[in-house]
């Protein structure tokens, strides 16, 4: 399933893929527990405690909505969700006392399941900051103590277990993203990055380039050198790319000895200026030590009305006009 972030200024390398799921079911939790409540809170003529849980019910109704889409908005769980439930549940408390100092528990936990690691934890200190010392104010002396002592451990206990999550999915993704031997992005990014490109062009008009290349006659290199060599010479080439790339552009080890990289603001023009210093920086470095080793390119500027496979078909159809010509070219 494709992670959609539709807060543009948030990408899939900012927020794990799993807060879709973790927040969605939150959400429905959420709604399911406190639906008596807010009717309750009405019927007891609680009508500002019953305001703020409807609140609540109402932004955990837009999460659910933008869930089963399998979209995530960032901006509601961060200006919406926190606030809002700060709130209700602070308000709760200083209403309720001691049967509104359980509802504290399920409000930091609930941070780390719908907003990414670190606005977790800032959101979560923030809350105890404030629901601790608003226990001390309604709460007897002894409950106070127990209350704040175990309010901050569960808090702990959350960033810890999630830190670890958190740390866990980063490493099982890089790993299934990255090609091992050059450290480029693999095949398994490459369409949702090419659709975030054409999407972000089609919305602000971002001129978009894709450079593809392979390594001329790399099959003679690993015939007569072997195939240590030949790596030797791939990880010599993902080096390069990691060096000269932006960390708005994105490369990738496509298989064998075939490369492509996704630049960002850049037309056709300026792609081909970067992929002829490709092209001449791969000659200069030395690879191998008895021959040169260079490179075919082709370049293509994604232009109106493509899509994701006739933007690759364009940019393969220049490579492959570089090989014909000769090889060690650039073709735009």
């Amino acid at each position: 399933m494709t992670t959609r972030i539709t807060n543009p200024r948030n990408t899939i390398d900012d927020i794990p893929e799993f807060l879709i799921k973790t927040t969605l079911g939150c959400s429905l939790i959420v709604l399911v527990i406190l639906i008596p409540f807010t009717i309750n809170n009405f019927i007891q003529d609680r009508v500002i405690m019953g305001l703020a849980t409807s609140a609540v019910a109402v932004v955990c109704i837009i999460n659910v909505w933008y869930g089963l889409q399998s979209r995530y908005r960032l901006v509601v769980n961060t200006y919406l969700v926190t606030p809002v439930g700060a709130f209700a549940i602070t308000y709760t408390m200083l209403q309720l006392a001691n049967s509104g100092s359980y509802w504290p528990y399920l409000l930091v936990l609930a941070y780390y399941f719908v907003l990414p690691q670190e606005r977790a934890w800032i959101f979560n200190a923030l809350t105890v900051l404030i629901i601790v010392p608003s226990a001390w104010l309604v709460l007897d002396l002894p409950s106070a103590v127990r209350f704040s002592a175990a309010l901050i451990g569960t808090s702990l206990f959350a960033y810890i277990s999630m830190r670890e999550i958190n740390t866990l999915h980063g490493l099982l993704r890089a790993k299934a993203t990255t090609d091992p031997l050059t450290g480029l992005f693999n095949r398994s990014l490459l369409e949702d990055s090419l659709q975030q490109a054409i999407a972000q062009n089609q919305r602000t008009g971002v001129p978009m380039a894709l450079i593809t290349f392979d390594i001329d006659d790399f099959k003679s290199v690993n015939d007569t050198l072997g195939h240590d060599m030949g790596d030797e010479v791939l990880r010599g080439k993902g080096e390069l790319l990691r060096r000269h790339t932006r960390s708005s552009d994105r490369a990738f080890r496509m298989g064998g000895e075939e490369f492509l990289v996704l630049v960002h603001n850049t037309g056709e023009g300026q792609g081909a200026e970067f992929a002829e210093y490709l092209r001449r920086d791969t000659e200069l470095i030395d690879l191998l030590s008895d021959r040169k080793v260079t490179i075919s390119v082709g370049v293509s500027e994604l232009q109106k009305g493509m899509d994701v496979s006739a933007w690759m078909k364009a940019c393969d159809e220049k490579l492959y006009k570089a090989k014909e010509d000769g090889r060690y070219r650039v073709v735009a």
